[in-house]
């Protein structure tokens, strides 16, 4: 029993030593250290108590989920480009699932995944999306 308590203790200290205040989109702050950030939302382990949460990008304010996406190095897909990533998943996941089926030979499938990204990268710089942004988005392509 009192080991476990010992761990629990240096693991509090360690995590609130290492938490950051975050705001919600209704102004609360809280004390958490973030672990991830995806498409929809970003996941924080609470100072006061240790819960692990995920919590919708929606229902953190503006600079809160810019922060949290800064630092987790996550970008999320702009607004004007979720329809050509959306596409370009769709695409990659149908020529995966074609060569796998033995319909598209592997040779025609990573060219047609060259395309995909190509063209995915066209539409980012005529976006005005930088390079390195547009490496990390499309690597997120089909996932």
């Amino acid at each position: 029993m009192t080991r476990c308590f010992a761990v629990f203790i240096l693991t509090a200290a360690a995590l609130s030593a290492t938490a950051g205040v975050w705001t919600n989109a209704v102004g609360r702050a809280f004390s958490a250290k973030l672990l991830s950030v995806d498409d929809t939302a970003a996941t924080f382990v609470f100072a006061e108590d240790g819960a692990t949460n995920r919590i919708e990008l929606a229902k953190l304010d503006p600079a809160t989920r810019q922060r949290a996406c800064r630092e987790a190095g996550y970008l999320p897909v702009p607004p004007a480009l979720a329809p050509t990533f959306r596409r370009a998943s769709e695409d990659w996941v149908q020529t995966q699932s074609l060569e796998e089926s033995g319909r598209l030979e592997p040779e025609k499938a990573a060219a047609r995944r060259k395309a995909i990204l190509n063209a995915f990268a066209r539409r980012c710089r005529e976006a005005g999306i930088e390079d390195a942004d547009i490496k990390m988005l499309s690597g997120r392509i089909g996932k």
